[in-house]
C-alpha cells in the first residue's frame, strides 16, 4: 500500500504540471529515492517533503511550494 500511495501522490504532482499548475514535475528517479528513505524507516511525508518539495523552494510561480504540499496532502 505504502508503494501505491507514494505513486499515487507522485501522479498528483505530475497532472499538476501538465495543468500548468505548478512549473516543475517529479521523477521516476524521485520516485525511487523517496521509495529508498521509506525502506530507511523515514515516513512517506518526510520523504516527500525531502525529495518533492525542495524543489519547489524559490521558484517564479507564487506560493508554489504550499501549492505542491496542498495536492501532496490531498489524499
Amino acid at each position: 500500500q505504502t508503494a501505491a500511495e507514494v505513486v499515487s501522490r507522485f501522479n498528483i504532482i505530475r497532472s499538476a504540471y501538465n495543468e500548468n499548475r505548478i512549473s516543475k514535475t517529479v521523477s521516476t528517479r524521485e520516485l525511487m529515492a523517496c521509495g529508498e528513505m521509506i525502506a530507511d524507516g523515514f515516513t512517506i511525508n518526510e520523504a516527500l517533503d525531502f525529495v518533492v518539495c525542495q524543489k519547489f523552494i524559490n521558484t517564479t510561480y507564487q506560493n508554489e511550494l504550499s501549492t505542491v504540499k496542498r495536492l501532496l496532502s490531498s489524499l
